[in-house]
């Protein structure tokens, strides 16, 4: 008994150091060997939930966990996977419901907070975001989530400056978030810094040639500062993802007419009044097209709109406030483990394990 309970030991070890590494495939197979041992092992359904979250597997990630807080209804971390798995499948509604379950076995979970935060940003609650980012920055001042969930906050009501700060924190941090680097050349782009805007937008393409957020913001700045060929170019690759977004379409309808062809610049009109026929830069550049269809690219364009998207007005894009999987908790060995009724805890009376959310997937 001993030596089987050992060799299980040893290979929960194995799974752990393997999700510890980043080898996510040998994690799954490690902690699948021991569920195969030991079907009622909440370590091994952590283990391997955590694996399918960073692979971004989320309903394998969230069936895993549930079954893991079954077992152990007191592991805070599996009610925050949870949390991260339904906000990055675009359910913020549920991310806030198993955020809130953490929060209350571990108040000091700052993974908690930053999933929280940014639910409720993706919900347009911006004052609960900024608190919830506060907090989590307060409990983790490394946590580069909750400073790119309170700078998109801050950049979402027109504070760029604050934006700015707290992005470049979360830069710092995680050089590769893309979408830090596209909301940060958003704000740049509102202080008419658009070098700085581009450098940072196209960073943001580099790591994903399809960041459909960086894609059209980078073509609004290209608009502004004349580049009418490069403006066309991003426009029309973010219009491949998003062949609705208004928007992206008059601002190639800008470009094409500032670039001097009013034919296309009228069909983008046409097709963004088709979709949204109060659409009010679209009917004015349409009658400038229809009543200058020769316009040369050199001639002034002050009759024409040139405004700045609005920073509330863009598409949602889950991958710009998506949780970064974090380093996955150490397990200790099973035996190293004391009982459940055993362990300490922070409230002398634990919730109990939440039902699946009523709504279904």
């Amino acid at each position: 008994m001993n030596s089987n309970q050992d060799n299980l030991d040893a290979i929960l070890e194995d799974a752990n150091r393997h999700l510890s590494d980043g080898n996510m495939e040998q994690a799954i197979s490690e902690s699948s060997r021991v569920l195969g041992i030991d079907p009622q092992n909440p370590y091994a359904y952590y283990i391997r939930g955590i694996s399918y979250f960073n692979f971004r597997l989320y309903d394998e990630s969230i069936r895993d966990l549930l079954k893991s807080i079954e077992l152990e209804p007191t592991n805070a971390g599996a009610y925050s996977m949870i949390a991260g798995s339904y906000l990055n499948s675009s359910e913020p509604e549920n991310a806030i419901e198993y955020a809130n379950y953490a929060l209350q076995l571990n108040p000091e979970d700052s993974d908690a907070y930053s999933v929280r935060g940014l639910a409720y940003r993706n919900l347009g609650d911006m004052e609960n975001a900024v608190a919830d980012a506060t907090a989590a920055i307060e409990l983790d001042p490394e946590d580069p989530d909750a400073h790119k969930c309170r700078g998109g906050c801050y950049l979402f009501a027109g504070e760029f400056e604050m934006a700015i700060r707290d992005l470049t924190k979360a830069i710092h941090i995680n050089p590769r978030d893309n979408g830090a680097y596209a909301s940060r050349g958003r704000a740049y782009f509102h202080f008419n810094n658009y070098d700085q805007a581009i450098n940072d937008l196209s960073r943001a393409i580099g790591m994903d040639a399809n960041h459909y957020t960086s894609l059209w913001t980078r073509a609004e700045v290209y608009l502004a500062i004349g580049s009418y060929p490069e403006a066309i170019m991003d426009s029309t690759t973010a219009l491949k993802q998003v062949p609705t977004d208004t928007d992206c379409l008059v601002i190639r309808a800008q470009a094409y007419y500032h670039f001097g062809n009013a034919d296309l610049s009228i069909k983008d009109c046409m097709a963004a009044l088709a979709i949204d026929p109060q659409h009010a830069e679209a009917a004015t550049i349409l009658a400038n097209a229809r009543q200058n269809p020769l316009r040369s690219q050199n001639r002034p364009t002050s009759d024409l709109p040139t405004r700045k998207r609005s920073t509330n007005d863009s598409p949602s894009e889950s991958s710009d406030f998506c949780l970064t999987p974090p380093p996955p908790p150490p397990v200790p060995p099973l035996r190293t483990r004391r009982p459940i009724e055993e362990r300490q805890t922070r409230s002398s009376t634990q919730p109990p394990p939440p039902p699946p959310p009523s709504k279904k997937r």
